[in-house]
């Protein structure tokens, strides 16, 4: 009895042992994947034609509330002068995780045995590199082979999910601009008093 019990602590002891030693080459794996991520996206970001992709709705988006500022100014009698915004036309790489927020494993895959997600922060900034515009924070999924080959996105999927999250923030300006012009047509409604028409 005490020799089968010996020997099943063993079992357990050793099986912890290989877990263990298995989590450590998976992030030993997922950071290199992690750095070679981080060293591709730097010229990515700072590619003109990408910014410009990345940033079309966002531009969009500030002309429109830079219209209804205009018009609220008019129709509400607004003192302060109406300033154009300083619009976000570069990226900035802020960090890759090195380390998986989480390892699940899926014994029943047999090509995606483990599961987690690479987290990549950025920023946006106007023309003046200390004009910080917004911060985004991205996680993408990621899995790994059962011999740990991690697949992570290319610079292509990273600068993909960035324009998507920017297209949300555009659109949620956009709905704001929108609120702004029912509330401008329902005062205009109800005082009488319409914008002047530009020459």
């Amino acid at each position: 009895m005490r020799t089968r019990v010996a020997l099943a602590y063993l079992f357990i002891a050793a099986f912890a042992h290989a877990e263990e030693a298995n989590t450590t080459a998976l992030e030993q794996a997922y950071r290199a994947a992690a750095d070679h991520l981080a060293s591709q996206l730097p010229e990515r970001f700072a590619d003109p034609k990408t910014c410009q992709e990345v940033f079309e709705w966002s531009h969009k988006a500030n002309a429109r509330i830079y219209e209804v500022s205009v018009a609220s100014k008019e129709t509400f009698g607004w003192k302060k002068p109406v300033e154009k915004f300083t619009e976000p036309v570069q990226l900035k790489l802020e960090s890759v995780s090195r380390i998986p927020p989480f390892l699940r494993q899926d014994p029943n895959d047999l090509y995606h045995r483990y599961h987690s997600s690479v987290v990549v922060r950025f920023n946006t900034f106007g023309a003046d590199e200390n004009l910080k515009w917004r911060g985004y924070e991205l996680v993408i999924p990621v899995s790994a082979t059962p011999e740990l080959q991690w697949a992570f996105p290319t610079g292509d999927d990273v600068i993909e999910a960035a324009t998507v999250q920017c297209n949300r923030t555009a659109q949620a300006e956009m709905d704001w601009v929108k609120s702004m012009w029912d509330k401008i047509l329902e005062y205009q409604k109800i005082t009488g008093k319409h914008l002047k028409k530009k020459k």
